[in-house]
């Protein structure tokens, strides 16, 4: 059974909230939830995706290998390296 609705929602911005990746045990796996927001950026629903396109995949395989390269470096420094950037200074371009 549904709720008929007195008027439609209008979803005009899609943001990715969630990103897991598995890469061991064969097969990459890949998820992301996705929140559907309104024109004030108010949250309306929220989906699950999973289809990644190749281009996608081939940009998850840079990260991985950045992340790993990072990993690395930090391994064996006595002290963090002096190009890893703060929380606070990362711009992220989004709609909220």
């Amino acid at each position: 059974m549904s709720t008929q609705l007195e008027q439609a929602t209008v979803i005009e911005h899609a943001q990715m909230t969630e990103f897991r990746i598995k890469l061991s045990g064969g097969m990459p796996q890949g998820f992301s939830r996705i929140a559907l927001l309104d024109g004030n950026n108010a949250h309306v629903a929220e989906a699950m995706f999973t289809e990644f396109s190749e281009a996608t995949w081939k940009k998850i395989k840079e990260l991985e290998q950045s992340i790993e390269r990072d990993f690395a470096r930090l391994l064996y420094a006595e002290e963090a390296p002096s190009d890893i950037v703060a929380d606070d200074e990362i711009r992220w371009s989004r709609a909220t």
